[in-house]
């Protein structure tokens, strides 16, 4: 295969791969509409002078302009440039416009977009294009501006925690991703390829062993009804055999978010808490739902003696092990973060992951690494508690 072929092969993969991003954004309601091979050109003149591969339409009629790339050079975005700001002109609906890459590039291709974007946000040059970012970037940029046409808070934060899920699954269930991974293909470019590495590296995979790997976001409740911590289970096919891996999955724009909510009286049964102060300052605070309307000696007792049990409690809260469930699968072993205010994304064992924290010196209330609270309509009722997500 020469390298003009195989370089448009890897274009074309590109470009395929963004369309599946675009028709999942549309999956989850983030956007109305879209269309592929958008032509526009003034009256007179060629009516498709001016193109690009991908136009997405938002609920309030806005329209974004999207165009795949595996290479940011400089001849190649003048391209866009130009298309871009004529397009613009066209179509007063068009507010934005992207060039889209892979996640998959090479160091060399992934310094030249950054570079080019860095010039952008500096304002070194002017500038038609919005942003160079990568796939899992862009999927991240419209879901922000779509959650802020949801209005309700309440409502874009569940969205967005289901539909993290469901992205996560989607990358795992990817075969564009298992079979560039699975064969070294150069031509694939993958479904935001680098967080499907990150994922196969966390589970410890080789290649030449797996046969399949399926994931889904549909774990069976707990046996009182409540949702297992478990968010996504995979199961890897190999030659040996058959594995599972359990993982849970926090995605806020802030740095707490909530992460569990029970009862004092199933607090104090799952951590096995036999100390009587102990029970009844866990109950104060239910009543209460604040440190500072906490009677005194329940706070020198959740203070001072709730730390014995921190083990237990990280293990329950973080990946409900010891609690409800089938340990196999509806205990989360992992944890999958995001943090959108810093872009990070992190994939590590429970154990690991608290053991971050506390080598950080990471501390929330009463000793443990947790913020207490009370949900909203649950005061009196249960017991909320947050965690960091860096």
């Amino acid at each position: 295969m020469s390298d003009n072929t195989e370089k448009s092969n890897r274009g074309r993969s590109g470009q395929e791969n963004l369309k599946d991003i675009i028709e999942s954004l549309q999956a989850k309601d983030y956007i109305v509409s879209y269309e592929t091979d958008y032509r526009d050109g003034y009256k007179g003149f060629d009516p498709k002078q001016f193109f690009f591969q991908y136009l997405i339409e938002y609920e309030n009629k806005e329209i974004w302009i999207l165009h795949s790339t595996t290479s940011i050079r400089s001849d190649r975005m003048n391209i866009q440039q130009w298309n871009a700001e004529h397009l613009k002109r066209l179509n007063g609906y068009i507010k934005k416009a992207y060039v889209v890459y892979p996640n998959g590039l090479s160091d060399q291709e992934l310094r030249n977009a950054k570079n080019y974007q860095d010039k952008l946000e500096e304002g070194i040059q002017y500038s038609a294009v919005d942003g160079v970012v990568s796939q899992s970037e862009m999927y991240s940029i419209v879901e922000r501006y779509a959650l802020e046409l949801l209005g309700s808070k309440g409502k874009a934060l569940a969205k967005r925690g289901n539909n993290f899920e469901s992205w996560v699954t989607e990358i795992l269930n990817s075969t564009e991703n298992f079979l560039k991974w699975k064969n070294n293909d150069p031509i694939k470019t993958g479904f935001v390829y680098d967080i499907f590495i990150r994922l196969v590296e966390n589970m410890d995979l080789k290649k030449q062993d797996v046969v399949s790997i399926n994931a889904t976001n549909d774990v069976p409740r707990l046996p009182s009804g409540g949702k297992a911590k478990t968010d996504i289970l995979v199961t890897v096919d190999t030659f040996d055999g058959e594995y599972t891996f359990t993982y849970s999955c926090k995605k806020t724009g802030s740095d707490w978010v909530s992460a569990h909510e029970y009862s004092a009286d199933q607090f104090v049964d799952t951590l096995g808490i036999d100390d009587p102060g102990l029970v009844v300052a866990l109950n104060d605070f239910q009543t209460c739902g604040t440190i500072e309307k906490l009677p005194k000696p329940s706070y020198e007792a959740l203070s001072r003696r709730l730390s014995a049990y921190n083990e237990k409690l990280n293990k329950w809260v973080l990946g409900g092990i010891g609690g409800q469930g089938d340990p196999e699968t509806q205990w989360a072993h992992n944890i999958i973060t995001y943090n959108e205010n810093t872009a990070s994304f992190k994939i590590e064992s429970i154990d690991d992951y608290v053991e971050s924290l506390e080598r950080k010196g990471m501390t929330g209330n009463f000793g443990t690494l947790f913020r207490w609270t009370y949900p909203s309509g649950g005061l009196g009722k249960r017991i909320q508690l947050k965690m960091k997500v860096e």
